[in-house]
């Protein structure tokens, strides 16, 4: 498959998830106790419930340490704008 660096990607994703979770990479955070991920080329949507849920994003805290919580709920949302993400 290939495309012009500027042609826009239509893609829609929807999962659900028992303990989902990533690492951090260099600014990104890691986390763990994703419940939810539904996104598409225009929206977004994330929810983490957990109740043994970690959140590890070493330039948002003091010693690059993980913060570690016994009951977690979270929801993140994102859109498109004519601007940008």
């Amino acid at each position: 498959m290939t495309r012009a660096a500027d042609e826009r990607v239509d893609y829609t994703v929807s999962a659900e998830f028992a303990g989902f979770g990533v690492e951090s990479f260099e600014a990104l955070p890691g986390f763990t106790g994703c419940r939810l991920v539904r996104a598409d080329s225009r929206t977004g949507r994330m929810e983490l419930e957990s109740t043994g849920a970690t959140l590890d994003w070493p330039p948002c805290f003091a010693n690059g340490s993980t913060y570690r919580s016994c009951v977690a709920s979270c929801l993140a949302r994102w859109s498109r704008t004519p601007y940008g993400w």
